[in-house]
């Protein structure tokens, strides 16, 4: 409905896509991306039942809560998401292999990093991690709305503050008793 052929209407993902087009070409969505990516940084062939999804889980709420999060960070964001029992159920299918909340921490970070690598491939979590942990986002707008702000998390702040030409010229408009996901960081 917007009549201004210099305006757009946008999600945030689909700026922050925009933004990986810009700097890596067409790249193909692959909802398991984070799942093969926590393969590779458990540096595991067989790893117990449980380990993988952690690992993946922890990385996308760090990608999501915290993009520049080191272990330490990631160590407090599994406990205050309650992954610790993820990690229990870990254990219990690990007969040889304990793994504690830093060596998942430690996966996860590593995971994360892996993220940073352009193999053609990236997931929704990468749309909004990628500008903000490759730092490639300049001012585009003069103005920029945003609505339902309250489920916004602190990596899409960065893009929406990194888009406007000043912090002055940047609208939101929120409702914090409709938040719906906390889960992910809002």
């Amino acid at each position: 409905r917007i009549k201004n052929p210099r305006a757009s209407a946008r999600t945030l993902h689909s700026l922050g896509n925009g933004i990986v087009f810009k700097k890596w070409g067409r790249v193909q969505i692959d909802e398991k991306r984070g799942q093969k990516l926590a393969l590779r940084a458990s540096g595991l062939r067989n790893p117990p039942s449980g380990l993988i999804p952690a690992i993946a889980k922890l990385a996308s709420l760090g990608k999501n809560v915290a993009p520049f999060a080191s272990v330490a960070q990631l160590v407090e964001i599994a406990s205050d998401f309650g992954l610790d029992g993820d990690l229990e159920d870990v254990q219990w299918a690990s007969r040889h292999d304990v793994w504690n909340t830093e060596m998942l921490a430690s996966a996860a970070a590593q995971a994360m990093q892996l993220a940073t690598e352009r193999d053609g491939f990236i997931d929704y979590d990468d749309m909004i991690f990628l500008p903000v942990r490759m730092k490639w986002m300049r001012p585009q707008f003069d103005m920029v709305l945003v609505d339902e702000c309250q489920d916004m998390n602190a990596p899409q702040y960065r893009i929406v503050f990194a888009l406007g030409q000043t912090h002055k010229n940047v609208i939101l408009v929120g409702d914090p008793d409709q938040s719906l996901y906390g889960f992910r960081g809002a």
